[in-house]
C-alpha cells in the first residue's frame, strides 16, 4: 500500500515503511516531542553533576597534599599530621572521596546513554532517503577506536546539518529561528578536542554543548510534531 498526500513528499510504503527518497514514513517512529526536550535535559543535568563531583574529588585531593602536614592515606584510612578539619578523619575523608568517584562515574554513564539514545533518536526521524546515514550507524561507530575522532563530527555535526536540511525539504518549522545553529555545534566539538590540552576550553565546550543539544532537541520536538500531524491526517484519510 503507497499513499500520498497533501502535494508534500510525505507518504507510507509497504510494510516495513522504508521510504523512497524525497519521501518518510509519517507512521514511523512514536515518539513524543516531548521526549526530545526530556533526553536533552538528562543530558546536560548529568553533565553537569559529573563535573561537580569530578571537580569536588579533585579539590579534596589538592586539599590533602597541601603543605600543612596533612595527608589523606586513603588505603589506610589514616591520617598523618592530625585531623583535616574537625570532626572529619582520614577515613571519613576517603569514603567522601569514593563516593565522589561513584556519583560522577554514574553521571557519566547516564550522560553517555542519553547522548546515545538522543543521537539514534534524531537520526531516526530524519531518515527520507537524502540523510548521509542511518541510526544504527551513527551510534554503532562511535564505538569504533580512533576511528569515532573523525565519526563523532559526522554522526553530531552531520545530524545538525541533516536535521536543517530536513526542515528546509518539508517546510517544517521557521527558516531560521527554528534551525540549529550548526557553528555554536561545531565549535563545541572544537573545543572538547583543544580541552584535552588546554583545559580552560573544556568549559567552553561544555556550555556550547548544552547549547548545541538543546537547540538540537528543539528541532527534533518540531520535527515530530509535524509527523504526528501528518500521522493523524493520514489515518483520518485511510480511515474515511
Amino acid at each position: 500500500m503507497s499513499y500520498d498526500y497533501n502535494q508534500n513528499p510525505y507518504s507510507y510504503h509497504g510494510e516495513n515503511n522504508e521510504p523512497s527518497y524525497g519521501t518518510y514514513s509519517s507512521l514511523a517512529p512514536g515518539y513524543t516531542p516531548e521526549s526530545f526536550l526530556r533526553l536533552a535535559r538528562r543530558i546536560w543535568m548529568s553533565i553537569l553533576c559529573q563535573f561537580l563531583f569530578v571537580f569536588a574529588a579533585v579539590f579534596i585531593i589538592l586539599y590533602s597534599i597541601m603543605p600543612n602536614g596533612h595527608t589523606v592515606v586513603v588505603e589506610e584510612a589514616v591520617v598523618v599530621g592530625g585531623p583535616i578539619s574537625p570532626g572529619l578523619s582520614g577515613t571519613g575523608m576517603g569514603i567522601f572521596f569514593i563516593f565522589l568517584l561513584i556519583a560522577g562515574m554514574i553521571c557519566g554513564f547516564v550522560s553517555l546513554f542519553s547522548f546515545l539514545l538522543f543521537i539514534y533518536r534524531c537520526w531516526r526521524i530524519i531518515q527520507d532517503g537524502y540523510a548521509r546515514t542511518t541510526p544504527g550507524r551513527a551510534v554503532g561507530f562511535l564505538f569504533i577506536p580512533i576511528f569515532n575522532i573523525y565519526w563523532i563530527f559526522v554522526a553530531f555535526y552531520g545530524l545538525a546539518e541533516d536535521m536543517n536540511a530536513f526542515c528546509n525539504r518539508y517546510g517544517i518549522g521557521r527558516p531560521v529561528q527554528d534551525r540549529v545553529n550548526t557553528n555554536v555545534l561545531l565549535a563545541s566539538l572544537i573545543f572538547y578536542y583543544t580541552g584535552i590540552i588546554i583545559s580552560f576550553f573544556s568549559i567552553i565546550a561544555l556550555i556550547c554543548g548544552i547549547f548545541s543539544i538543546n537547540s538540537l532537541a528543539r528541532v527534533a520536538a518540531k520535527i515530530q510534531e509535524e509527523r504526528n500531524r501528518q500521522e493523524n491526517a493520514a489515518l483520518n484519510i485511510l480511515s474515511e
